[in-house]
């Protein structure tokens, strides 16, 4: 089976300042590179104003055998310097730790991390504090909605989940309250939602845009559907009691969407306690890199170089959702 259309990880950027999640996150990009039989780029963020980071754990021979390693000191902000040397060296997977050790550390490094996160042109993993490689097959949980995303986390992880020997599985929450949008036939003549009928509909259309994705990509893939009020909160304890690896997707090109997925990317950031594995809307084999001069900030617009709505001459001026 062809998969010129899947992900390739041929390249992994990991951001080392010597905290604990940055050492957890260093151990899995070594794994990842070791099975992906990948490059792996380790870049140090001198920030002004903070001590120098240690290097000494970064030359330990038995965490370095058989690893093609590039390292990479630079001095600056750190979440700017590493989208702008992940953009540089055209790597197709940036590791990074989630939280500092200190309380100050942890809110100086946790932004660096949610906003690499949320403005990677590519998959971004996110990795806890003392969180390890699974040494028997792992187990990636997919947190996606039923329009296209499917489709593009599948083509995402399918080489992750091959390099790991891991079984993957999506999951879909059902938000009762919005079921008044579905374009299914769950609205009876009364007017009132027949919510086991709409749980069916969506349970054949999950399973049904899942096995499409397992024969696409070759990976076994199985579904689950949840129904909860709150989506972050629902993803967040499923992932605590079966998962090893949560996989989510950043925001996409809606304007609504940006403002919904955006703050649930968000939430879903904070509460979860695993390692989180952002896909961008676009994966870079579906769309051209652009150059290090957007990523520094060189062209106006939202996030992955979003331009907000401009209205043209005599037209109504709208806002952004």
């Amino acid at each position: 089976m062809s998969t010129s259309h899947l992900h390739q990880y041929a390249h992994v950027l990991v951001a080392y300042d010597g905290s604990t999640a940055a050492t957890a996150a260093l151990q899995w990009a070594r794994v990842l590179t070791r099975r992906l039989v990948a490059r792996l780029t380790i870049v140090i963020v001198q920030e002004p104003g903070q001590p120098p980071t240690r290097l000494a754990p970064l030359s330990q021979p038995p965490a370095r055998a058989g690893l093609r390693e590039v390292h990479v000191v630079t001095n600056g902000t750190p979440w700017r310097r590493l989208l702008i040397e992940a953009s540089a060296r055209d790597v197709d997977l940036i590791v990074i730790g989630k939280r500092g050790d200190s309380q100050q550390t942890a809110r100086r490094v946790g932004r660096n991390s949610a906003r690499v996160a949320t403005r990677a042109l590519v998959p971004t993993l996110l990795v806890p504090r003392g969180s390890e490689v699974p040494a028997e097959t792992p187990h990636i949980l997919l947190a996606t909605d039923l329009l296209g995303g499917i489709a593009h986390g599948a083509a995402g992880i399918a080489m992750l989940a091959k390099a790991l020997s891991a079984t993957v599985e999506v999951l879909h929450v059902n938000v009762p309250m919005e079921q008044q949008a579905l374009p299914f036939s769950g609205r009876p003549p009364a007017g009132e939602i027949n919510d086991a009928r709409v749980e069916r509909e969506l349970e054949a259309l999950l399973q049904q845009l899942t096995a499409r994705a397992s024969l696409a990509t070759g990976v076994r893939i199985s579904a689950r559907l949840r129904s909860a009020s709150s989506v972050s909160a629902c993803i967040a304890r499923e992932a605590h009691a079966a998962a090893d690896m949560l996989v989510l997707g950043t925001r996409p090109h809606r304007a609504f969407g940006v403002a919904w997925l955006g703050a649930l990317t968000t939430k879903v950031l904070r509460e979860v306690q695993r390692p989180l594995l952002l896909l961008p809307p676009e994966l870079p084999s579906e769309s051209a890199q652009p150059s290090a001069a957007v990523l520094d900030g060189q062209r106006g617009g939202g996030v992955h170089g979003h331009r907000h709505y401009e209205p043209s001459p005599g037209s109504r001026r709208r806002r952004d959702f």
